[in-house]
C-alpha cells in the first residue's frame, strides 16, 4: 500500500512517460509552510487541486489569492464531481462561495486516518451496517425472491461480484450455527479489526517513517495507532465480544447468551 500522491504519480507516468512529475506526501496547511513557502509558490505556474476535504480547499484558495496563481479546484462526492477555474483579478476564488457542509467523510479517513470522535462513530456505523444488516438483507432477498440473482447480475462496476461474496460469507464461510460459533466469530473480528489491520498499516506506513520532505508522515491530523492485543480480564474487550456475538446470533435467530462470565469458559 502507497500514499495517494506516489501511486497517482506512477498512473500519470503510464499516461505520459515524458512528464516531470514528483511526488509529495505532506499535508496542505499552516504545519507544512516551512516546505511549501515563498520559494516554492512563485515558482508555480498554477495550481490543480484534487483533496478530500474542504479545509484544505480553503486553505489552498487563499494561497494561492495571496501568490496570486490561478487555480483548478476539483473535488467528487461519490457519483458526483465538480471543477471551478479560478484567475486572478477575472473570476470570484474558491473561498468567495461557501460549500453545503459535508454529509460524507472520505473513506481512506475512516479506515485509515481518523482524527475526531465522528469519524470512529461513522466507522462504527458502517461496520454495523454491512455486518448485520445488509449482508443480512441480501441474504434473505436471495433465499426468498427468484429474481434476486437476475437483478443483482444487472447492478452496475463491481456491485454483482460484492453482493454474491457477501452472500457467500453469510450463508457459507460465516454462518454460524450456535453461540460458540458466533463468540468465535466475533473474537476473529475483533483481532481482524483492532491488531491484524493496524499492523497491516503499521507496515506500510511505520511510526517514523517521513515523507520525501522530512517531515513525519503521523503528524497533524494523521495521529499513530497502535495495535491491541486482546485481555480476557479487559472488561472493554470482553463487552464487545458479548455483544458482536449476540448481535450475529440475532440475524441467524440463535438463542443469546448475556452473562459475560461465561464467555472465558468457552
Amino acid at each position: 500500500q502507497k500514499s495517494k500522491a506516489v501511486t497517482a504519480s506512477k498512473a500519470v507516468r503510464r499516461m505520459n512517460p515524458y512528464m516531470n512529475i514528483v511526488p509529495h506526501e505532506n499535508r496542505v496547511g499552516s504545519e507544512t509552510e516551512k516546505v511549501y513557502d515563498d520559494n516554492f509558490f512563485e515558482k508555480l505556474d498554477g495550481v490543480a487541486n484534487a483533496l478530500d476535504n474542504v479545509d484544505a480547499r480553503i486553505y489552498m484558495d487563499r494561497r494561492c489569492v495571496y501568490y496570486r496563481k490561478p487555480l483548478l479546484e476539483s473535488g467528487t462526492l461519490g457519483t458526483k464531481g465538480n471543477t471551478q477555474v479560478v484567475v486572478p483579478f477575472i473570476t470570484e476564488s474558491y473561498s468567495s462561495s461557501q460549500d453545503p457542509p459535508e454529509k460524507s467523510i472520505p473513506i481512506c479517513t475512516l479506515r485509515n486516518f481518523p482524527n475526531a470522535i465522528e469519524h470512529t462513530l461513522q466507522w462504527a456505523r458502517d461496520a454495523f451496517e454491512g455486518i448485520f444488516k445488509q449482508s443480512a438483507e441480501n441474504a434473505a432477498q436471495y433465499l426468498n425472491d427468484p429474481n434476486f440473482i437476475e437483478r443483482t447480475l444487472r447492478l452496475p462496476g463491481v456491485q454483482p461480484v460484492e453482493v454474491l461474496e457477501s452472500l457467500k460469507l453469510a450463508l457459507v464461510d460465516e454462518r454460524p450455527h450456535s453461540m460458540e460459533d458466533c463468540v468465535s466469530w466475533a473474537r476473529n473480528y475483533w483481532q481482524e479489526q483492532y491488531c491484524n489491520q493496524i499492523r497491516q498499516l503499521l507496515f506500510n506506513f511505520p511510526a517514523d517513517q517521513v515523507t520525501s520532505s522530512g517531515q513525519p508522515f503521523w503528524s497533524g491530523p494523521k495521529r499513530c495507532p497502535v495495535p491491541l492485543t486482546f485481555d480476557v480480564n479487559e472488561p472493554l474487550h470482553l463487552d464487545y465480544i458479548l455483544a458482536a456475538a449476540n448481535l450475529k446470533a440475532e440475524v441467524y435467530g440463535i438463542p443469546q447468551i448475556r452473562d459475560r462470565e461465561k464467555l472465558p469458559t468457552w
